[in-house]
């Protein structure tokens, strides 16, 4: 005689199949999303590109942080995703609400200082230590000449052990903008800051204000340190 089962191993079973079918349909879910964004030319090589579960079983529920928000606010054109999981573009950062890419903007840290002698008119420098965070890929400084109005030539430049940038120098005294910036791809690390001025017969010192920023190979500012004089001139 055949026995009905009891009505507990019946829900077991059709909690069983209700799973099994839930998980499938979220895993195939997931592959039609990976073709979609591979031929939306998102880097994706699996699955666990986005989920943190293992192969087979994907679901929404162990996307990787942030993945379902890209995903959410373009389901159809992906292109938030791609931007998290691409990357954005150099010079540029992600927002990270909306995963959108915008220019990345920098917050350089400036020093106010004078060189020359005031009896004099030889040339002179000051040099300045920075200090530049991990992740750093190089310094960015320029300089401006600030008022009165002299002869001499304000000019800047980075070093770092024997290597050195190009100089930048503010030709157009007390207009209050800065020369054109100059990088040192030196890593992270100590850097030196030097500000000169160059010889005129006219004596007396210069005002400067010198600007820096660490950047990374994104153009993203990088912790970078207070400006440190260490040699006065």
């Amino acid at each position: 005689m055949k026995k009905t089962p009891p009505i507990g191993h019946l829900f077991t079973v059709l909690g069983l199949v209700a799973a099994s079918h839930f998980i499938t349909t979220e895993a195939s879910a997931t592959v039609q999303i990976q073709i979609r964004a591979l031929a939306r030319g998102i880097n994706i090589t699996n699955c666990q590109t986005c989920h943190a579960g293992s192969a087979g079983r994907e679901r929404s529920s162990d996307l990787k942080p942030n993945y379902l928000s890209a995903y959410l606010l373009d389901p159809s054109g992906l292109s938030r995703l791609k931007n998290l999981i691409n990357g954005c573009p150099s010079g540029q950062v992600i927002n990270p609400t909306t995963f959108l890419c915008a220019a990345a903007t920098l917050n350089p840290k400036t020093v106010n200082g004078s060189v020359g002698a005031r009896a004099s008119g030889a040339a002179r420098t000051d040099v300045y230590e920075v200090s530049c965070g991990t992740g750093t890929s190089s310094l960015r400084v320029s300089v401006r000449d600030n008022a009165p109005v002299r002869t001499p030539i304000v000019s800047i430049q980075a070093t770092k052990e024997a290597a050195s940038s190009a100089l930048s120098q503010d030709r157009i005294d007390g207009d209050r903008i800065f020369s054109r910036p100059v990088t040192l791809a030196g890593g992270s690390g100590i850097y030196n800051m030097r500000v000169n001025k160059s010889a005129t017969a006219e004596i007396g010192a210069e005002t400067y204000t010198a600007r820096f920023a660490c950047i990374n190979a994104a153009g993203v500012q990088t912790n970078t340190s207070n400006a440190v004089i260490k040699q006065n001139q």
